[in-house]
């Protein structure tokens, strides 16, 4: 009903914001004493009025008809919501100034909430938990990674409302809040407690004489953390490096292409292209790390993951351990409205990788296909599972170690 909503008051925003220019025009005529309110409009201009009459007429209707006195805002701000869900793409939505708020304090890395990070999956549209931060809340209540958020506080959402979701699990450290989740073929719910949540999105140490680095996401203190690795690595002497992509659904591409240009040689790590065919290029420079080196990758790995490794498989610096990613082959932007502090996210581009594929609904084949054992992964979720347990981690150093004997033989 949520949806339902958003898209029959999308009509009201748009027939507002046309007609608002024609109205403008006919009260300056009326305050300088024109004898008619008369406005001219280019064809192109009256053809879109037309196209929305009926929108505006609903909205009279509800201003001069309805039993009460309207909230046009609210009308409004539902218009907005409804406008991106009709595009029918699960990546592009309206943030309202809340919202908004919310999504800079991620990018960030610290928020009021239970400690989750979630990405929509495609199949059906389902908000799906990838990682459960360390010490969060959501892991002390027992939410798992895999786990399907279906509903807040009894409220049901599903991937299309991300944002409102996303929003109403947030709010006062201390309070609480309960989310419904789907675990297989089970439906429960989860008394929360929020707390403040301090995320930092790498993690390394040394397993060996291999240097071992998560990132999470593309953003926050990303590439600082990545970087601090690698000196670190280097520090210690560090004969390879296992870089685990698993589960991290995304982020900044600007974070994606720094991290990449670490471990590149010079050239393309991607391009994009718009609707109209124009293509821009991220590039590395000489400079590359030049050591043996495992990526793991599994089906949550998705957009700016998938960036860095289809890079590293192009280009052959690496090799991708794991399972099949997402297929996120899309760009978003983000547009604030500085009026208000609201906001769109809009899907703008096609991006390929430097073999020119774009993985968009397809994935990237691992080099090395290991699957975790389903018991372990069901108990452990797919990000806590023990390194001893852990076969595509067990795998990804085989592999490293493989590649070091390699070079100490020629």
């Amino acid at each position: 009903m949520r949806i339902e909503r958003g898209k029959r008051a999308v009509l009201v925003l748009l027939s507002v914001l046309l007609v608002a220019g024609a109205l403008s025009a006919a009260a300056t005529e009326f305050f300088f004493g024109a004898k008619e309110s008369t406005v001219t409009i280019s064809q192109e201009e009256y053809d879109r009025l037309k196209r929305f009459e009926r929108l505006d007429t609903m909205l009279m209707m509800v201003e001069t008809m309805y039993y009460e006195e309207p909230d046009i805002d609210a009308m409004l701000e539902y218009a907005a919501i409804g406008l991106m869900v009709g595009l029918g793409d699960p990546y592009s939505y309206y943030y309202t100034p809340e919202d908004y708020a919310d999504m800079e304090e991620s990018v960030q890395g610290t928020y009021a909430g239970i400690g989750t990070q979630l990405i929509v999956d495609p199949d059906d549209y389902l908000m799906t938990v990838t990682r459960v931060f360390k010490g969060s809340p959501a892991e002390d209540a027992g939410v798992l990674a895999g786990d399907k958020i279906i509903g807040v506080d009894g409220v049901g959402y599903t991937g299309y409302e991300q944002n409102q979701a996303v929003a109403a699990m947030r709010g006062e450290p201390g309070t609480e809040v309960t989310i419904t989740v789907a675990r297989g073929e089970e439906t429960m719910d989860i008394v929360v407690q929020r707390a403040q949540i301090e995320m930092n999105y790498a993690e390394y140490e040394m397993m060996g004489d291999i240097g071992y680095v998560i990132v999470y996401d593309f953003m926050g203190d990303a590439v600082e953390g990545f970087k601090e690795a690698i000196a670190y690595f280097r520090q210690q002497e560090a004969k390879g490096i296992v870089l685990d992509l698993r589960s991290n659904g995304g982020g900044l591409v600007t974070d994606a292409v720094q991290i990449a240009d670490v471990l590149l040689p010079e050239g393309v790590i991607v391009s994009t292209e718009d609707r109209y065919g124009n293509r821009t290029e991220e590039r590395s420079d000489a400079d590359m790390l030049g050591l043996p080196l495992a990526v793991l990758v599994n089906g949550y790995s998705a957009s700016a993951s998938e960036i860095v490794a289809g890079a590293i498989k192009d280009t052959g610096v690496g090799t991708l351990v794991g399972e099949k990613t997402f297929g996120k082959g899309i760009v978003q932007a983000v547009y604030p409205f500085t009026s208000d502090g609201a906001g769109i996210q809009l899907t703008v581009a096609r991006y390929f990788t430097p073999s020119g594929v774009c993985i968009h609904g397809v994935g990237i084949e691992p080099d090395v296909e290991v699957h975790q054992p389903e018991d372990v992964e069901l108990r452990y979720g797919i990000n806590n599972i023990p390194r001893e347990k852990d076969v595509q981690l067990q795998t990804a150093i085989e592999v490293v170690q493989g590649l070091i004997a390699q070079d100490e033989t020629t």
